[in-house]
């Protein structure tokens, strides 16, 4: 098998015959309940880290997230997180490490579903402890994120990506959608929440829901 840079390479090139062989970390099972996993994550350990293996965080649907540190060999032994950092007791949709302190380490944020992002500050020995008070919304369909120097002033900055808290299809009350046609054109109602789809003439338009705001 070539040699690989890094752990990163095994999850960047998954098209590569030897990428995978003989090494299961794309799929994990559990055998006593079924776990939707929505993510993995890579994260290059911090500089007050013994290594700088690349580890994995899985942020999943139902039941607690998941972190994962590299053995350096091509395997991973799951490390028990504690202080809330498994985020059981919500719909994990996303995640990120970022030094958010500037102190050298990654910290760790997490979205959900209803639970907006909520922020975990590493020790430094990947034990994360929860910052309530770090200002982000804890309310929203928060999906996917990104961090940058936005207006270089050289902290990061954070986008997160909003869908919804509940589908029409989850049948929230009072959310019936329709179509309603205004001159040449097919209308959605409610106007706030769906939008009508044009199909051409002679077709039925299509619907489709749109998400709340994202938010910077």
């Amino acid at each position: 098998m070539p040699p690989l840079s890094s752990a990163l390479d095994l999850l960047a090139f998954p098209r590569r015959q030897w990428a995978f062989h003989g090494v299961t970390i794309y799929h994990l099972q559990r055998p006593s309940r079924t776990e939707y996993w929505k993510m993995g994550l890579v994260w290059p350990r911090g500089m007050s880290m013994e290594t700088r293996h690349c580890d994995l965080y899985f942020a999943t649907i139902q039941g607690p997230n998941h972190l994962h540190l590299n053995n350096g060999d091509w395997t991973f032994q799951e490390l028990d997180l504690v202080g809330g950092a498994d985020c059981a007791d919500q719909s994990s949709t996303g995640a990120l490490f970022a030094d958010v302190e500037g102190d050298g380490d990654l910290d760790l944020l997490v979205n959900g579903i209803g639970t907006g992002t909520r922020l975990f500050i590493n020790d430094g020995s990947a034990n994360f402890i929860e910052h309530g008070e770090s200002g982000l919304a804890r309310t929203g369909g928060a999906m996917s994120m990104a961090m940058a120097d936005a207006d270089q002033d050289g902290d990061l900055d954070l986008y997160v990506a909003h869908y919804r808290e509940n589908t029409w299809k989850d049948l929230p009350p009072g959310v019936t959608p329709r179509v309603v046609q205004r001159g040449n054109r097919p209308h959605a109602l409610p106007e706030d929440r769906f939008l009508a789809i044009d199909h051409g003439p002679g077709r039925k338009p299509g619907i489709t829901e749109v998400g709340e705001p994202d938010r910077f």
